[in-house]
C-alpha cells in the first residue's frame, strides 16, 4: 500500500469525489453559457460563438487531450515532463494555437464581419488551454484530484461571470469571445500552488506516443464536434448552423465529463500495467465495454423521447430539433464517452496507435455515409455521426478485449 501511495507523488485519494463535482459543475457552466448567450443573441447572431466554440472543442481534444494523458502517465511514473519533454510540449502548444487561429480565420468570414477580433480571441483561448490541460495533467500524475475539482469549477463560473457582465453591456458575440477566453487561466491559481513536486527521472520521447494519439484524436473529434462545419461545407445556413452546434452539445455532456475524469482512471491503469496485471486489466475492459454498449441503447430512448422538449426548454422556441435526431445525437455522444472509457486501457499500455486505427474507422465510415445520404445537412450529419460513433465503439472494444492487443510492454 505504501509503494502504490508514493509512486502517486503525494496522492489524497480524498480529493475523488470533488473531482467528479468539478466535472458536474463544469458542464452545466458550459450549458448554462450556451443558453444564456443563445437567448440572448438568438441563432444567428450566436453562430460564430458557436463555430468558435466547435474549434476550441476540436483543437484541444486533438491537441491537448493526449497531451495531457501523456503527462498524467509520467507524473503518475515519477517522471518530469518539463524535462526530455519540454520540446514535445511548446511544440504541441505551438501547433495547437496556429491551426485554432487559421481555422477560425477560414470558418468564421460567412457568419460575421468581426473575423479578426474572433481569431486574436481564438489565439488567447488556445493557448490558454495549453496551460491549462497541461496543469491538468501534473495534478493528476500526482494525485491531486480535489485540486483538479476546484480548478474544473472555476473556470466555468469565470466564463458566467464575464459572459454576464458583457451581456449586460450589450458586448454581443465579441464580448461572449471574450468570455470563452479568459476562462483557462484560472490553471496559475491552481497549480503554482500545489506544494513540492519529487521525481525519479525526466520524461524522455513521448513523440511517438502524442503523435498516435493526436491521429487517433483529430479523427475522433471531427467526427464529435465536426457537425456545424460539416453543415457548412454542404452549404447549410446560418440558423441550421446554430441549431445543429447547440443540439450536439447539449447532448454532449456525457464525452465532456469522461474527458474531465478520465485523469482518474488512467493512473491506477498505468499502475496495472507496471505491475504486469494481464488478465485483470482485459477483463476491466470487458466490463467497460459491455456497460458502453449498454448506455448507447438508453441514451437512444432518452434522445427520442426528451431530446426535442430539452433543445425548446434550454434554448427558447427558435431551436427546434426532430425527435430523431435528437436520439441519434444523445446515442452518438454516449458511444464517443463509450469509446474514451474503453481506450484508456490502450493508453496506458501506450498503445495510442490502436486507439487511432478505431477513430480513423470510424470518421471513415461517418464520412462515406454523409457523401451519400441526401436527406439535408442536418440529418445526414447526425445518422453519419452515430453510424461512425458506433463503428468506432465496435472496432476498440475488439481491440481492448485482445489478449494479444493487451499484453503489457512496460512501455
Amino acid at each position: 500500500m505504501s509503494s502504490d501511495r508514493r509512486v502517486d507523488n503525494g496522492s489524497d485519494e480524498r480529493g475523488t469525489p470533488m473531482m467528479v463535482v468539478g466535472a458536474l459543475v463544469g458542464g452545466v457552466a458550459a450549458y448554462l453559457f450556451h443558453a444564456w448567450g443563445g437567448r440572448e443573441l438568438g441563432p444567428d447572431a450566436f453562430a460564430p460563438i458557436g463555430v468558435m466554440w466547435t474549434v476550441a472543442f476540436i483543437t484541444v481534444a486533438v491537441w491537448y487531450l493526449p497531451l495531457e494523458q501523456w503527462v498524467t502517465r509520467e507524473v503518475t511514473r515519477r517522471n518530469r515532463p518539463f524535462g526530455g519533454g519540454r520540446v514535445l510540449l511548446l511544440g504541441v502548444m505551438g501547433t495547437a494555437t496556429a491551426a485554432a487561429g487559421l481555422a477560425t480565420g477560414w470558418t468564421l468570414p460567412s457568419l460575421t464581419s468581426r473575423t479578426g477580433i474572433h481569431v486574436v480571441q481564438m489565439l488567447v483561448l488556445i493557448l490558454g488551454h495549453g496551460c491549462f490541460w497541461t496543469g491538468k495533467g501534473m495534478l493528476q500524475g500526482r494525485g491531486r484530484y480535489g485540486r483538479v475539482g476546484w480548478m474544473l469549477c472555476v473556470e466555468g463560473l469565470v466564463r458566467l461571470v464575464v459572459e454576464g457582465l458583457v451581456l449586460s453591456a450589450g458586448g454581443g458575440a465579441v464580448g461572449l469571445g471574450w468570455a470563452m477566453a479568459a476562462s483557462p487561466w484560472v490553471v496559475f491559481v491552481f497549480f503554482f500552488r500545489a506544494g513540492r513536486w519529487v521525481w525519479d527521472g525526466s520524461a524522455l520521447g513521448g513523440g511517438m506516443f502524442v503523435r498516435r494519439y493526436v491521429l487517433g484524436a483529430a479523427a475522433a473529434h471531427i467526427l464529435v464536434a465536426g457537425a456545424p462545419l460539416a453543415v457548412i461545407y454542404m452549404g447549410g445556413t446560418a440558423s441550421e448552423v446554430g441549431l445543429v452546434f447547440v443540439v450536439f452539445v447539449l447532448f454532449r455532456p456525457p464525452l465532456t465529463l469522461m474527458y474531465s475524469l478520465q485523469g482518474r482512471l488512467l493512473p491506477p491503469l498505468v499502475r496495472m500495467v507496471g505491475r504486469g496485471e494481464d488478465e485483470p486489466l482485459r477483463r476491466l475492459a470487458a466490463r467497460l465495454w459491455v456497460g458502453a454498449v449498454g448506455l448507447v441503447l438508453l441514451a437512444a430512448a432518452v434522445g427520442y423521447l426528451a431530446g426535442p422538449g430539452v433543445v425548446r426548454l434550454l434554448m427558447g422556441s427558435e431551436f427546434v430539433t426532430s425527435s430523431a435526431v435528437a436520439a441519434l445525437v444523445a446515442s452518438g455522444t454516449v458511444t464517443a464517452a463509450g469509446v474514451q472509457l474503453v481506450g484508456q486501457t490502450l493508453v496506458a499500455l501506450s498503445r495510442t496507435g490502436s486507439l487511432a486505427a478505431a477513430w480513423v474507422a470510424g470518421l471513415a465510415v461517418a464520412v462515406v455515409v454523409i457523401w451519400l445520404s441526401g436527406w439535408g445537412p442536418t440529418v445526414s450529419v447526425a445518422v453519419g455521426f452515430w453510424v461512425g460513433e458506433i463503428t468506432a465503439l465496435m472496432v476498440v472494444g475488439k481491440m481492448a478485449l485482445s489478449r494479444s492487443t493487451l499484453r503489457t510492454t512496460g512501455g
